[in-house]
């Protein structure tokens, strides 16, 4: 019996199987026949069908010990449906918020050079209750933050904007409010692309929905809680 070795995760996308490989820091999908025998292999559920060897070999997928639960099941995690809206336009920005959105996003985008993406996955989906104190009693709406952190990052160039140390940044700045928000990461199959974005439940809170909805989720991150 087999399951997905933890630092693996996969989706299906237009028939292709889809894997990110969080330890090699890549994206990849399987070769025409490879793919087939796995989605044989996936419709079927058969113990007795062999698992393509090329997973194996590649520690994709590994043997299921008996306490374990055997699981080789692609991320199920539903896309955003609608964007993040103001909820209360008279409250405006604090400085104090803004420079410190500011200065996330400067320090994600430096980790983000000299760490593994395994790493930096790791400490996202750990940063929620880390230095939330009295700020999180406040509750500011998650929204609102969202849309403050937006104006924020659009004080840097264009040319400075980049999804993964943006989302990173982002999803920090939300957990220090008592906030907790899933970092998604979403792959394209032709041509192939790959993205990731920041929601709260169905809400997306760093991106505009026309262009996320056209990823497949391949990654879901939230703290305390499973990646698939």
């Amino acid at each position: 019996m087999w399951r997905l070795a933890d630092h693996v995760s996969f989706c299906w996308v237009e028939g292709q199987a889809i894997f990110l490989d969080l330890s090699r820091d890549r994206y990849f999908a399987l070769p025409r026949g490879v793919n087939k025998a796995f989605c044989r292999w996936s419709e079927q559920r058969d113990p007795a069908l062999a698992m393509p060897d090329v997973l194996v070999r590649h520690n994709l997928v590994v043997s299921a010990q008996l306490d374990q639960m055997p699981s080789v099941l692609p991320c199920t995690f539903a896309a955003p449906t609608k964007v993040a809206t103001q909820l209360n336009p008279t409250g405006g920005s604090r400085w104090s918020r803004n420079c410190e959105a500011a200065s996330l996003l400067m320090r994600m985008r430096r980790r983000v050079r000299t760490r593994p993406l395994q790493q930096l996955v790791a400490e996202a989906t750990l940063s929620f209750g880390d230095d939330i104190g009295d700020r999180a009693l406040r509750r500011l709406s998650v929204n609102d933050l969202a849309l403050e952190f937006g104006r924020v990052r659009n004080w840097f160039p264009k040319h400075q904007i980049s999804c993964l140390p943006d989302s990173l940044a982002l999803k920090t700045f939300l957990a220090r409010y008592g906030h907790a928000t899933t970092l998604v990461f979403g792959v394209t199959a032709q041509p192939f692309g790959a993205h990731c974005w920041v929601q709260t439940g169905a809400t997306l809170l760093n991106d505009v929905l026309d262009h996320v909805v056209r990823y497949t989720p391949i990654l879901a991150q939230c703290p305390a809680a499973t990646s698939h």
